[in-house]
């Protein structure tokens, strides 16, 4: 038979059987062995009759199977996420000193806040502001209370998206996209194996860049992005684009980190 759970405000039960049926056939028992006691004339009838009423009641208690249902309290906290600014947290802190402080393993210290070990522990944690650059998708689907303030960091100077082409064949027009943000005007070049393909010059701000190349031969060769100040290179190990006569693929190690040069 199909469960239910029947709530009040302090007392909940988990029913073996429906509890109305629960309820019917105790009472239809109870008045049946309550008749019985009354017939057979005997001395401590009110002893017996109240043994018959913890009888039933232990019995409905095991049908029934009640327990008390307290709703958790969960502590309102800010997470701090890397790149957070630490004076936009002193605000929030300042106005909500209640708040419990928890911040990732990549964010940056800060005074009385304990880390967070695993996404998983947000599960448990009710978060009133994110600042910094935020939680990724897999952590947002474990929170149980998804709404709350974000307050993003400002964008990194430099490389904030890029967009590598999976497939690259030889003799073949592809494209390199991304965004790049800077407070002043900036041309980025892509360097490949016999110098410079293409070339974009961006104004200031977040903006948009597509730059093209053509791979003559098939083999492995290192490209770069470039601009005045700034040479993206791959960390530990230079970008390389790898190209076959039919196909070919670009692979990361890590990820790309801006080195400023000449």
């Amino acid at each position: 038979m199909k469960k239910c759970i029947m709530n009040n405000s302090l007392l909940s039960f988990r029913p073996v059987f429906s509890a109305t049926i629960v309820f019917a056939v105790a009472l239809l028992v109870f008045l049946f062995f309550v008749y019985k006691e009354l017939q057979r004339k005997q001395k401590f009838l009110a002893l017996r009759i109240t043994a018959l009423s913890l009888l039933m009641i232990s019995l409905m208690g095991l049908l029934l199977r009640p327990f008390y249902h307290q709703e958790k309290k969960y502590e309102a906290i800010v997470l701090l996420t890397k790149g957070y600014q630490s004076g936009k947290v002193d605000s929030i802190v300042q106005k909500n000193p209640e708040l419990k402080i928890l911040r990732t393993k990549d964010a940056a210290p800060y005074a009385n806040s304990s880390i967070l070990k695993s996404w998983y522990n947000l599960r448990e944690e009710k978060i009133s502001v994110v600042v910094g650059q935020g939680l990724p998708n897999h952590a947002l689907e474990l929170l149980r209370h998804k709404t709350f303030q974000f307050i993003p960091s400002a964008l990194p100077k430099g490389i904030t998206k890029l967009i590598i082409p999976k497939n690259i064949y030889v003799n073949t027009q592809d494209q390199i996209q991304g965004t790049f943000n800077d407070a002043e005007k900036t041309k980025i070049k892509l360097i490949g194996p016999g110098g410079a393909e293409d070339s974009i010059t961006l104004g200031s701000g977040e903006a948009s860049f597509s730059l093209t190349f053509t791979p003559k031969q098939s083999g492995k060769f290192i490209y770069s992005l470039v601009t005045e100040t700034i040479t993206l290179l791959q960390n530990d190990c230079p970008s390389k684009f790898c190209v076959k006569d039919n196909s070919a693929f670009y692979s990361f190690k890590n990820f790309l980190q801006l080195r400023f040069g000449s």
